[in-house]
């Protein structure tokens, strides 16, 4: 999974960059959502425009009117778009969106987002829990920091079809993520998405603990990896 799309062939978040990460093997890409006053949505990371004003703040003609170049390419659609025509999965964090943007991408892209080609996910549980009750269709994951959150308790409030551990900032995650806690997660029926990781080492071992999606800020040496160990 490119995350932002892939540091390398473009800026992140725009087509340039995702693809490069298909070209080099790349199956998924990590977009980041934000969504303008005026409802539409874009591919952008970054919520805060300048000091005090967020992407919400401004209409999508305020912000073309701010720098043409760079909101212009940062149409979500455009992006999605690409993303499925090169039949990899859109992973969508979403920073900041409304219902009726949630809902604009589940009638934009039904069939798509029916086959999980398009997966919704956001570290706000509040957020999962309303998508899973509204939108029946969309797959949902959880995006967390806790090492220590019970993960059964997760269930009855939000059913997430995948659990994304961020662990990154730990000195060593894998005490945490290990075998066990795969099949934790595995017992209730969820997918596994790991943190942003560069080293190969480590992409090694999320390969070997059968993560469903592994995400890297440079695709070609982690498709090698993981290439690696799956026909070893």
């Amino acid at each position: 999974m490119a995350h932002r799309g892939g540091r390398h062939g473009g800026d992140p978040n725009t087509i340039d960059a995702i693809r490069h990460s298909c070209d080099v093997g790349a199956t998924s890409a990590e977009i980041d959502v934000n969504e303008t006053s005026d409802g539409v949505l874009l591919a952008t990371h970054d919520s805060v425009v300048q000091p005090g004003a967020w992407v919400s703040d401004y209409t999508f003609a305020e912000l073309v009117d701010l720098d043409a170049d760079e909101w212009s390419r940062r149409r979500l659609e455009e992006v999605i778009d690409y993303t499925l025509s090169r039949s990899a999965v859109a992973y969508l964090d979403i920073k900041s969106i409304t219902p009726e943007g949630l809902k604009h991408i589940t009638q934009s892209w039904p069939d798509a987002v029916e086959a999980r080609q398009i997966l919704f996910a956001a570290a706000r549980g509040d957020l999962v829990a309303w998508i899973g009750s509204n939108l029946p269709s969309a797959a949902t994951s959880f995006l967390y920091y806790d090492r220590l959150l019970d993960l059964g308790s997760l269930g009855p409030y939000m059913s997430p079809d995948y659990l994304h551990p961020c662990f990154d900032h730990l000195r060593d995650p894998f005490r945490t993520v290990n075998e066990d806690y795969v099949d934790r997660v595995r017992s209730l029926g969820c997918g596994l998405v790991s943190w942003n990781e560069n080293d190969q080492g480590a992409v090694q071992q999320l390969t070997e603990l059968g993560f469903d999606f592994i995400c890297t800020d440079d695709p070609e040496p982690s498709c090698e990896t993981v290439h690696a160990v799956k026909v070893s």
